[in-house]
């Protein structure tokens, strides 16, 4: 990659960052009375007025007005994408793997509710014309074994042969989903090593590590607050990755006995210690992406690399709009206004 393209993606994604929705905006969507209204804010008064030009808010359907927010999220990666001369530059081809991969997951767990039918309902058209997985044929399929047919040669297809079932049982969701992101990560940590060098290949290495540790706190937390999951069983959910922790943290965390002594575990390690004062732990999916939003935002704010810029500043993007999701949602169910407002992370 050219200087100048280095510079125009750090530039622009900087740029882009500097017109996210404001505290003080998300504050008003929340108060809105309707999916409807929330359209109207968003369109009127956001950055994803352009995404939205041509509806009519006071028409659209909720699933539409998430597919068009998650198509406009695309646009900004292509946007940055434009900068790149190397076709084959394959780290910046990764949120288009990460897409298609969550694509395919979401047909595995139809087919596991037998409800195939509806997978096209909801199947992004952006993606139709990306990447190397044809999500029309995926569509089409009503078995796993036709799934495996149309993956053939993907990788994935070798992943799901292990959940194959002699005696029609269903598939084994989670673990199946576990091999795929422990797949997805490891060939991205192959593509780093690859193509960077230095503390640009470190800093990526880094971003990446935090983002699959707070992964593997979620997963703790929640296998043993809401399931009571054996340690045995949760060891093998989690990644054999580690950036502020260690694998002594780790276990500990694991095989604590009761929710106290989990506590006093995590207060000791580099977030406990770190965080809010307390146990979260019922909210511990808004801790970690409090955490994972104010580190990312410094790296967008700080790095000298594009690399890390174009990663911190779509992963930041993909938040923001799991915010505005979580306000729609919450005003389609009729949550309360402090009760959504607790939802959003900034």
């Amino acid at each position: 990659m050219s200087g100048g393209a280095r510079n125009a993606i750090m530039a622009k994604a900087r740029a882009m960052y500097g017109k996210r929705i404001t505290p003080e905006q998300y504050q008003e969507m929340c108060a809105c009375k309707s999916v409807n209204e929330v359209a109207a804010y968003l369109k009127n008064r956001t950055h994803f007025a352009p995404a939205l030009a041509g509806i009519a808010e006071g028409n659209i359907h909720r699933g539409q007005l998430e597919n068009l927010l998650r198509r406009s999220v695309f646009e900004d990666y292509s946007k940055l994408c434009r900068y790149l001369s190397d076709k084959g530059d394959k780290f910046f081809e990764q949120m288009i793997v990460e897409e298609q991969m969550e694509e395919i997951l979401r047909m595995v767990l139809l087919l596991k509710a037998n409800e195939a039918d509806s997978y096209i309902l909801d199947l992004p058209a952006y993606l139709l014309k990306s990447g190397e997985i044809d999500l029309m044929a995926v569509a089409k399929v009503r078995t796993l074994d036709q799934l495996i047919g149309v993956l053939n040669g993907t990788g994935y297809d070798k992943i799901l042969k292990k959940f194959r079932s002699e005696d029609g049982q269903p598939v084994r969701y989670m673990e199946c989903e576990h091999m795929f992101w422990a797949d997805f990560f490891k060939r991205t940590f192959q593509i780093i090593q690859k193509n960077f060098a230095g503390a640009e290949r470190q800093e990526l290495m880094d971003v990446f590590k935090l983002r699959i540790e707070l992964l593997n706190i979620n997963q703790i937390i929640r296998s043993k607050i809401y399931f009571d999951m054996p340690g045995e069983r949760i060891v093998n959910m989690l990644f054999s990755y580690y950036y502020r922790l260690t694998p002594k943290n780790l276990e500990e965390m694991i095989y604590a006995k009761n929710r106290e002594q989990l506590h006093s575990v995590f207060s000791k390690t580099f977030y406990g210690k770190n965080g809010p004062e307390g146990d979260h732990f019922d909210y511990i999916e808004d801790l970690t992406n409090r955490i994972f939003y104010h580190s990312f935002r410094k790296h967008l704010h700080i790095s000298s690399y594009a690399s890390v810029t174009f990663f911190t500043y779509l992963s930041i993007s993909k938040l923001e709009l799991n915010n505005v999701i979580n306000i729609i949602e919450g005003i389609r169910y009729q949550i309360s206004e402090e009760e959504i407002k607790k939802m959003i992370i900034v």
